[in-house]
């Protein structure tokens, strides 16, 4: 069998298709307008398919072709390519995010080849699957974290997830003080012992993180949310991931530590999780992160949790706040959702990250 897919704008028209159809295929083309932009992002897809199939052990041929969408000629003699290169096979025809031009020009021939043509919603993460006997509906695999970034050429470092799980219950403890927390977070740094927090003292040593920095600092706090969110609808979660992103163009090259990520349908969506009384960068956190979720999924949403203190600060009389209503518009109609509060509500956080998410 034979899956082609038409690149489009969206790889997550792509992406989940191929996951879906991995098993079941032997060649792989990839057509492509002839366009700058479209081939570097058709070679982009290209390694993340390469990484994916040599991780999974999967004999999949991977190919790439040229045309030109706007010439009728260049669709049917890159269909006459097709049609001689995959004779006999079935074909599987991608067209999800084609022109309707390109759609109209080729439908006949993949019908007369007793082909399919596929049209996939990325929305509702299903497909309409159209043949000469009539359209069906299909539900398209879930992807993992990790097979996610795989095929968009991530690379992927997760924590130690037993040891997270061995001092969950000590870390709710922790956190059922925040407010006393954040002080002894202060001081911590300038004494070696501290009378007035010794619970907190007691708490921390148990689970050996006294003297960890990185964990008192912000650590923690992740790992609590990581708790919270990870059974209540994501088909995948992950904290404190380590990525590192290879694009064609190197100008978008980054390495990163998401502190939670989250996959449900075949979109990933980011937590960032803030500890802390008062943000002063919390605009560039936005711009940050709507930059991020983009390379991770253009479908993706991001969370910009902030627990611990006031949305402003005053100095010298002068009230600052912490995002403007500029900024805050921005957020929200970028997929960004700035949740703060002084303590967390658990029930109305679990709520609010089902709603934004569509957990269901």
């Amino acid at each position: 069998m034979v899956l082609i897919s038409l690149l489009g704008d969206f790889d997550s028209n792509i992406l989940p298709l191929f996951f879906h159809f991995a098993e079941d295929i032997d060649t792989h083309i990839l057509i492509t307008d002839k366009h700058r932009y479209d081939l570097d992002h058709a070679q982009q897809i290209q390694s993340g398919l390469k990484r994916f199939t040599q991780e999974y052990d999967f004999d999949i041929a991977l190919l790439e072709m040229e045309f030109d969408e706007d010439l009728q000629s260049s669709v049917e003699t890159i269909f006459e390519r097709i049609d001689r290169l995959t004779h006999n096979k079935q074909l599987l025809f991608n067209m999800s995010d084609g022109m309707a031009s390109t759609l109209a020009l080729m439908h006949t021939k993949i019908f007369e080849r007793n082909g399919e043509v596929l049209a996939y919603d990325r929305f509702d993460n299903s497909c309409n699957i159209v043949s000469n006997e009539g359209m069906r509906k299909e539900v398209i695999s879930g992807m993992t974290i990790r097979e996610h970034l795989l095929l968009k050429n991530i690379d992927y470092e997760a924590p130690n997830y037993e040891e997270i799980a061995s001092r969950a219950q000590t870390v709710s403890k922790l956190m059922a003080m925040s407010e006393k927390f954040i002080p002894f977070r202060h001081q911590s740094k300038k004494s070696d012992y501290l009378s007035e927090y010794a619970e907190i003292e007691t708490l921390l040593r148990e689970i050996d993180k006294r003297d960890d920095q990185f964990f008192i600092d912000g650590g923690m706090f992740e790992e609590y949310i990581y708790t919270l969110v990870k059974n209540i609808g994501f088909d995948d979660v992950a904290l404190g991931t380590k990525v590192r992103y290879f694009p064609q163009d190197s100008s978008k090259q980054f390495h990163n530590e998401l502190d939670i990520l989250g996959i449900k349908d075949n979109h990933l969506h980011i937590i960032e999780c803030k500890f802390s009384k008062f943000l002063n960068n919390a605009e560039n956190f936005l711009y940050k992160y709507d930059s991020i979720v983009d390379l991770l999924d253009a479908d993706g949403k991001t969370m910009l949790l902030i627990v611990g203190g006031n949305d402003y600060k005053i100095s010298s009389n002068k009230r600052t706040p912490m995002l403007s209503g500029g900024a805050k518009n921005r957020a929200y109609h970028t997929g960004i959702n700035v949740y703060h509060a002084k303590k967390l509500d658990e029930k109305h956080f679990i709520q609010e990250v089902k709603s934004f998410f569509a957990l269901g």
